[in-house]
């Protein structure tokens, strides 16, 4: 749960295996994670089928695949696959360890979408340097219906904020420079 996405993996399991603690559970019943650290140390606790439970303290390792820069990207650049690579990194530790909630994983649709602040290049992606590709962006210009019963009204309008269909939208008519919001269709 706290690393969504990773394989976790324990480098001492063969030494954790062998130690007295471990050796007497026969068949466990649950794994669950106390306390995670950021140095990549966790206490797990093991309850084995016949009601027993220990405790142990271990190095862990939470690998977790996520598209890295192969260069510089800037704000506003509709994004490619060519831009990044994957890569697996441990999220267990440094600042990976930091980011990994707000990570943007492998599994992402990152050429739909577009970079809102500066990509560097061998930096992992996170969710606030980019946004799903707008519909309609600010300054363009589009045909606003204002609708009551059966009577449609039709005029120009320039959009004043980039937003996604279904989304409400800030517009200033054309002629009257009116402001009013409505429904990207």
């Amino acid at each position: 749960e706290k690393n969504p996405n990773a394989e976790i993996r324990i480098p001492n399991l063969d030494k954790l295996i062998k130690s007295p603690e471990i050796e007497a559970i026969t068949s466990l019943s649950n794994v669950r994670l106390i306390e995670d650290r950021a140095s990549g140390v966790a206490i797990f606790e093991l309850d084995s089928v016949d009601g027993t439970n220990t405790k142990i303290q271990t190095p862990y390792q939470a690998w977790v695949k996520v598209p890295v820069a192969t260069h510089r990207i800037y704000p506003n650049t509709k994004l490619k696959k060519e831009d990044f690579r994957l890569e697996t990194i441990n999220v267990a530790t440094g600042i990976a360890h930091d980011y990994r909630g707000v990570m943007v994983f492998s599994d992402a649709r990152l050429d739909q979408m577009e970079s809102k602040q500066t990509i560097l290049d061998g930096q992992f992606v996170v969710a606030n340097a980019v946004q799903r590709l707008p519909d309609v962006r600010k300054g363009d210009m589009v045909k606003l219906e204002l609708s009551s019963g059966d009577l449609t009204l039709t005029t120009a309008a320039v959009v004043q904020e980039n937003a996604s269909i279904g989304e409400r939208v800030r517009v200033l008519t054309s002629k009257t420079k009116r402001e009013m919001i409505g429904k990207v269709l």
